[in-house]
């Protein structure tokens, strides 16, 4: 009998955590001969979730791993066969297969909006169906915090925001991918280790914390504070509303003047009540004491909404820590990935178009791009076309994988975080809008639906 060791999601859990028909139709296909069809998938979002103007991409250099140790081990074979999920002489093929397809994705960081296909997968059939999961779920699981997480960095310019923690997360590893979406849409001070050093993100302003479970550990509030003040070989940071914000303040005053002259810097939390009025009467009493250097953090379940409202009545803080609303995307938690069969290329090289017609979840036939216009220095709008169309605008799909070679050097997280910076001062300043939705402009080439129109005939006739 399997002993329970452990509740944790491990990499090797990935190859056989779809759905029972993907096994299934995989082992179908290749045991009635078509092992050597291909065909192209697009990668894509449906809808807008709601409140945005626009989105973030997180997530390609995990599918890149991915794709490049795909894989299936003995493990996971005797797995699929005892389910009876596929043949015997799917078995084998699984035991040898690896990606051997061709990639093309948007580079990590780009905005992009619905229907536009963020990764274009040519691959064989069975291939492509297997990584179903895997890219929808690795799309779609850090594209939501990059997307929730710059919000609150627009709404706090030009303050910073501070990254999550892990608590509140739905789990360990969403924890984990939201820290690296946060710092990459703007955030600073990555709090985890693990991250950090996975990442090679910079520490940032790292600070020893007196949060309420240090000082109430202590007899009094003050003992707490200079205990903290003796050790912290770094800069300190202090909450100072456990019992009483006006008392937590005059204790950390007390401690401020000796901290400072030893060239540390001293950071306190307001954490409750009513903010901004908290933090103008602690602002208040820092100036007071001539500890103007003295940083306020605002934190407290704080969103993009929030900010706003505290920016608007111009809230004496230095920095904003948002940790639940972004960890489980609140307003929103939800965004639509879908991963659509576009061509199917037979083995003697014939070339059928493919899509969907249901009603308002119509997909697009071809092989395709995206092309993005810019004028004066300002996004304008977005064109979906076929490869290789000209004079449309610069094609946003770059080239990852040659027949199964990587072929693309991805970009540090520092790099992707400086091209998220370098998108907010070309987007137009209405899509920059919290509380307000737009529709930035994405259409569709002439050629393309062109052949929309002849691929729904093709059904059509097919099924008449």
């Amino acid at each position: 009998m399997l002993k329970l060791q452990h509740h944790f999601f491990l990499p090797e859990y990935i190859n056989v955590f779809d759905l029972d028909q993907i096994y299934m139709t995989s082992s179908m296909w290749h045991d009635t001969g078509m092992k050597d069809t291909w065909a192209t998938f697009d990668l894509l979002v449906r809808n807008m979730p709601k409140n945005r103007n626009f989105l973030v991409f997180t997530g390609l250099e995990e599918m890149v791993l991915g794709l490049k140790h795909f894989k299936f081990s003995d493990e996971q074979i005797r797995i699929l066969l005892k389910w009876k999920l596929i043949s015997k002489k799917f078995a084998w093929y699984l035991k040898k297969i690896k990606f051997s397809g061709d990639v093309k994705a948007m580079p990590e960081g780009t905005f992009f909006f619905p229907g536009e296909p963020i990764l274009r997968l040519t691959a064989p059939l069975i291939e492509g169906n297997l990584l179903t999961a895997f890219l929808i779920t690795s799309l779609t699981s850090n594209t939501i915090f990059s997307s929730k997480a710059i919000r609150s960095v627009i709404a706090a310019k030009p303050l910073n925001i501070g990254c999550t923690s892990p608590n509140r997360g739905h789990s360990f590893e969403s924890a984990f991918k939201c820290q690296r979406s946060s710092f990459i849409a703007g955030g600073v001070g990555v709090p985890s280790p693990i991250v950090r050093t996975k990442f090679n993100i910079p520490l940032g302003d790292n600070t020893t914390a007196a949060y309420h479970a240090f000082i109430n550990f202590y007899p009094s509030e003050k003992e707490a504070m200079t205990a903290v003040a003796k050790h912290a070989k770094i800069n300190l940071s202090l909450m100072i509303d456990t019992y009483n914000y006006r008392r937590g303040i005059k204790n950390a005053i007390e401690i401020g003047h000796e901290f400072s002259k030893a060239g540390k810097i001293l950071k306190v939390i307001v954490d409750s009540g009513d903010l901004c009025a908290n933090a103008v009467m602690v602002k208040k009493e820092l100036v007071k004491a001539k500890l103007k250097n003295v940083k306020i953090v605002v934190v407290s379940n704080l969103d993009e909404f929030k900010i706003k409202k505290l920016m608007q009545r111009k809230i004496p803080a230095d920095r904003f820590i948002v940790n639940t609303e972004t960890l489980t995307s609140s307003d929103d938690p939800k965004m639509e990935a879908v991963y659509k069969i576009s061509e199917i290329i037979k083995p003697d090289g014939t070339i059928v178009n493919k899509m969907k017609l249901s009603p308002g979840k119509m997909s697009l036939p071809g092989r395709k791009q995206v092309y993005r216009k810019i004028v004066n220095k300002k996004l304008q709008q977005d064109i979906i076309g076929l490869e290789g169309e000209k004079k449309l605008g610069t094609p946003l799909l770059r080239p990852i994988f040659k027949k199964g070679k990587l072929i693309y050097n991805l970009s540090s997280v520092l790099t992707i975080r400086d091209y998220v910076q370098k998108q907010l001062k070309y987007l137009p300043k209405k899509y920059l809008a919290i509380d307000k939705t737009y529709q930035y402009p994405v259409k569709v080439s002439s050629r393309l639906n062109k052949l929309v129109v002849e691929t729904k005939q093709e059904i059509q006739n097919q099924a008449a």
